[in-house]
């Protein structure tokens, strides 16, 4: 009978935040949920959070979602990618809104960049994204990704005009700059 209460105290302490349901005790998700959180806070929800429970759309629509700061936005974005990107395929991760986050002008093929902070093994490509969240700032996504790609390849990849399950994200590193 215990249990059965335990049971009923946990279906009932749930909330609903962004769109999802998550339990009350998870303050850290509730924390970044709010638009209204102020940076610091937000870090430290950010650097605490533990294994990945959440789904990916729970960092989509804070990204997505203009009532929250843009740097509040840029931190789940990075939240996003570390948390769900690697191991994806790459048209299957961009296919949700956050291929509409990078313009062409915001993507490079960073394969021949002189210094990287991700591996650079042979046969593998390397691009960077820049989310200029705010506008102007200089803060950059790297994704290293199985097989070699160019941007046409990758674009055509991310805005779901190809397919292909082969090239998967096998690394991201984040180059924050902060406002």
């Amino acid at each position: 009978m215990r249990w059965l209460l335990s049971l009923a105290f946990l279906v009932l302490a749930t909330s609903a935040v962004g769109g999802h349901l998550v339990a009350l005790w998870d303050s850290d998700l509730r924390v970044i949920a709010s638009p209204d959180t102020d940076l610091a806070t937000l870090r430290k929800a950010l650097n605490h959070l533990g294994a990945v429970e959440e789904p990916s759309d729970f960092w989509v629509r804070i990204v997505s979602n203009a009532q929250y700061s843009p740097t509040h936005r840029r931190l789940c974005l990075y939240a996003l990618f570390q948390r769900h990107a690697v191991g994806a395929r790459l048209d299957s991760f961009f296919a949700s809104p956050a291929a509409a986050w990078f313009k062409e002008e915001q993507v490079r093929d960073a394969t021949t960049f002189s210094k990287l902070p991700v591996k650079r093994p042979d046969g593998q490509s390397i691009f960077m994204l820049r989310p200029e969240l705010p506008p102007g700032n200089d803060s950059a996504i790297y994704l290293r990704l199985a097989g070699m790609v160019t941007i046409e390849e990758f674009f055509a990849l991310i805005l779901g005009k190809a397919q292909d399950p082969r090239v998967r994200i096998l690394e991201v590193a984040i180059n924050d700059v902060p406002d």
